[in-house]
């Protein structure tokens, strides 16, 4: 059986009306949304669980490939040497270092 924990949420009016629209949409009770897409996105923001996909290259990786670039390697040979597109080696070269 899945341990399974009470977790509480506020939902504002604004919320409530979204969450109507969408079951509507979904032709689903307001309640599975709410149980299946607010409560469980929440449990994950609680436990520190980032949304979205994870990085393809490390760091290490992305600097050794600005590197190379910078000594003369072509964005076309790093996609090839890295296995990836051209367009995301152009993306790790151009991105703003954080």
């Amino acid at each position: 059986m899945k341990n399974t924990k009470r977790v509480s949420v506020t939902i504002t009016t604004e919320m409530d009306e979204y969450f109507t629209d969408l079951a509507e949409k979904l032709s689903i009770s307001k309640d599975k949304v709410i149980g299946q897409i607010l409560i469980p996105a929440y449990e994950k923001h609680v436990s520190g669980i980032k949304p979205g996909r994870k990085d393809l290259f490390s760091n290490e990786d992305k600097h050794i490939m600005k590197s190379l670039y910078a000594d003369g390697f072509s964005m076309r040979g790093l996609a090839k040497k890295f296995n990836c597109s051209v367009g995301t080696v152009h993306k790790i070269i151009n991105e703003h270092i954080e």
